[in-house]
């Protein structure tokens, strides 16, 4: 590639790029899905053009096929995919294509005709190592693994996500960029092993000649390029910059591209691993999921960052069980608990619903308006109790795990303790066990890495749950996970196993979709089944306190089944000690 296109190709990337953040810091600012549908499709469009090159590559230059006398004359092997594109200015191949059937060599009219027949093969070698060790799929699969958390965060609201991804784009380049790299050299290797390294080495010196960045700019070059420079390839082909080309004797690539996208998953993974004293579901979610959960926890550990760079930390500490923030910025006050923001506060207006999901809480004075005892089953900043004591006249208690989290709930969020509101710490499960009082309403809004805790999603919990309620009480659980799709198994087993022990149970899915969210459960202990009809007409007589009529569109009602997963204790990991 020249230098003049070099340039041209950089500011259509900046321009694309900066329309992108504006969309995107539109949707994020606004909550509007214009910002963020527009530039899904642009990435959608990227990766139709990398995938589908045979239906796209027209659009750029004329296509054809390879005419007898040059496929003769390069000595390629019957069927091999080398298309022609009608370029004769430019010297040029590139590999596209990630589908089977569909993969293709693009080599320019320039190239045929300015190189001899055996650089020719030993450029066409090296584009069709690209494609033999999957190449194209890593270079793609490394902006899509980037792009696509950035652009889910940012749909499903989470706290600093655009902020996050913003401030990730500066080592996602730089690690895309140098992902480019090591592919180049390793296809350098491959074509050698296939053609010899000298037709190579003479044919990147001729096509090169012109794409030589200066001295002094030679650096900034090698760390934004995704191309090494010749410099370098060549002394690699000879041996003289760490070792030879040999190096790689892995012909099909399968295990190369396998062992590296296993290390990064694992890497991911071990990060973000759960500490061994809170177990885990490991047959309720599946792989997808796992995988989801390290990426957008990623995701929200960056944007946490920002969010702490950009505001202001009010008190910091580490207590027993997690690490904790609390943090300023603008009006708003955050609760940070392991990086997962799990409360949120105006400091103007300290009942606002700073989270959406939170008005969901409400609903439950939809189906029995006679609440009078409430139990919040994790406390956080306490936010829930707090709206619940200024909004309706109950007595609320509240079980914290945490005694340093109750602590900073007093001394930043305004929770006093009253004759309405008793903070307890201590184990919900076993408070469940140990209390003599009766609940008309549990609240279960107990997170840790970003979903509740399995040990509070078993029959047996809910049994404890069903046993301390009255008889027209119900439970409100708070969960994380996907209501349809490859990523809903948490919720279509938690879902399930509530429908097993309580006679009616309702679900309210927060953003719809099949991107894991907020989705809100009410498991009645009253058998009759309520309508939609039944709770519009109680809202719209105001038993709620607040509108519901939005959060009333998703309804659902779960019907139990024989095929879905009951989750038990015996499902638990065994603790070691």
């Amino acid at each position: 590639m020249s230098r003049i296109s070099r340039y041209k190709l950089l500011t259509v990337g900046v321009a694309v790029s900066v329309v992108g953040c504006y969309l995107l810091s539109t949707t994020d600012a606004n909550d509007s899905p214009t910002g963020l549908w527009i530039t899904a499709g642009v990435v959608a469009t990227g990766v139709a053009f990398a995938s589908l090159p045979q239906l796209l590559a027209p659009l750029v230059a004329p296509v054809r096929d390879l005419t007898p006398r040059e496929r003769s004359r390069l000595d390629l092997p019957p069927g091999e995919p080398v298309k022609v594109l009608t370029v004769d200015g430019h010297a040029n191949a590139f590999a596209a294509g990630v589908l089977p059937g569909i993969r293709a060599v693009f080599v320019t009219t320039g190239l045929l005709s300015h190189l001899t027949a055996a650089e020719v093969r030993a450029i066409v070698a090296h584009e069709r190592g690209h494609h033999r060790r999957r190449h194209v799929t890593l270079r793609l699969g490394s902006v899509v693994l980037f792009v696509a958390p950035w652009l889910v965060a940012t749909a499903t609201g989470v706290p600093g996500g655009f902020h996050g991804g913003l401030l990730a784009l500066v080592p996602a380049v730089l690690l895309i960029c140098w992902l480019g790299r090591w592919t180049e050299y390793d296809a350098d290797a491959y074509a050698a092993r296939r053609v010899g390294g000298p037709p190579l080495a003479s044919a990147l010196e001729r096509i090169h000649t012109d794409t030589r960045p200066p001295t002094r700019r030679r650096r900034l070059m090698a760390l934004i390029s995704t191309h090494p420079p010749v410099d370098r390839r060549l002394a690699k082909l000879s041996g003289g910059v760490d070792g030879a080309s040999g190096a790689v004797t892995d012909d099909d690539g399968r295990s190369v591209l396998t062992s590296l996208v296993a290390s990064l998953a694992a890497g991911v993974l071990t990060a973000f691993a759960r500490r061994p004293g809170v177990p885990r579901f490991t047959n309720a979610r599946s792989l997808w999921e796992n995988a989801f959960d390290a990426m957008t926890h990623a995701v929200k550990m960056v944007g946490t960052a920002f969010i702490r760079w950009r505001g202001t930390v009010v008190y910091e500490g580490s207590t027993p069980y997690q690490s904790l923030h609390v943090v300023d910025r603008g009006n708003v006050r955050r609760l940070f608990l392991d990086g997962d923001a799990h409360s949120a506060m105006d400091l103007d207006d300290p009942h606002r619903h700073v989270f959406d999901y939170t008005r969901y809480f409400h609903l439950p004075f939809l189906f029995h308006g006679d609440v009078e005892n409430v139990l919040f089953v994790g406390g956080g900043g306490c936010t829930g109790p707090k709206r619940f004591l200024a909004d309706y006249d109950v007595t609320v208690d509240v079980i914290e795990y945490d005694p340093d989290v109750v602590d900073t709930a007093r001394r930043f969020f305004d929770v006093e303790p009253s004759d309405r509101l008793t903070v307890h710490v201590g184990d919900g499960r076993q408070f469940l066990r140990e209390t003599d009082r009766t609940y008309d309403l549990i609240v279960l809004d107990a997170f840790e890495a970003s979903r509740v805790p399995s040990r509070l999603a078993t029959v047996e919990f809910l049994q404890l749950t069903r046993d301390t309620l009255s008889d027209e009480g119900m439970l409100f659980a708070n969960l994380v996970s996907a209501p349809n799709g490859p990523l809903s198994g948490f919720y279509r087993a938690e879902s399930e196993t509530m429908a097993r022990v309580f006679p009616r149970v309702y679900s309210f899915p927060t953003a719809g979709g099949f991107l894991p969210q907020n989705i809100e459960v009410v498991a009645t202990m009253n058998d009759e089944l309520v309508t939609p009809a039944d709770l519009r007409r109680r809202n719209e007589r105001g038993d709620a306190g607040i509108d519901l009529s939005g959060e009333l569109d998703a309804y659902r009602h779960v019907s139990p089944t024989d095929g879905r997963q009951v989750l038990r204790d015996d499902d638990l990991p065994v603790r070691r000690s």
